[in-house]
């Protein structure tokens, strides 16, 4: 579907003339505004390619968002089934994109490119870890294991503040 990049949002929908929401044409935006970076030509050719193939990822999930709508229960048996695969691709291009930007973010130049250090949002960590520990306890009380409960036990300690259902869960699987 080919789109029309003097398409004027504010014309055809209100709210964002409303809002001062004006939506510049990409193809008027400055490399800056796209997200390059100043020192984008001083970067190893590694760290430059994942600004490139973010523009495919962004295409593929475009694409691949656009089949997932176009599903229908008229059009298949199993609406369910066929969308399976395409959200599980859709998941797995955001986390890629998404770990590109990080990457492409915080390297520094003069580094290696294994050792950049991502931004990890504190708050995502600590419900990663609240969720695999409550993950866990499940599956321990259903299996007693050393090696479990010691996994258990360093997500647990991820976490700042417990929740006291949390702790209670802990206290009775014998793990506090």
């Amino acid at each position: 579907m080919a789109t029309n990049s003097s398409f004027d949002y504010t014309a055809r929908f209100p709210i964002y003339r409303d809002r001062g929401l004006s939506r510049q044409p990409s193809a008027n935006r400055s490399e800056l505004q796209r997200g390059r970076r100043a020192d984008h030509d001083l970067l190893p050719p590694e760290i430059q390619q994942l600004y490139v193939d973010n523009a495919d990822i962004m295409r593929c999930t475009r694409d691949f968002h656009t089949h997932l709508r176009l599903i229908s229960p008229d059009k298949s048996t199993c609406p369910d089934s066929d969308r399976y695969l395409f959200a599980k691709e859709l998941l797995a291009l955001d986390r890629r994109y998404r770990d590109n930007w990080n990457t492409y973010d915080h390297y520094i130049r003069g580094t290696a490119a294994a050792d950049v250090v991502k931004a990890v949002d504190p708050r995502s960590a600590q419900a990663n870890a609240r969720k695999l520990c409550n993950l866990l306890l499940g599956k321990f009380a259903k299996a007693l294991d050393d090696a479990l409960a010691a996994r258990i036990r360093a997500a647990y300690a991820a976490v700042d503040v417990p929740s006291e259902a949390l702790t209670a869960k802990m206290k009775e699987a014998g793990l506090l």
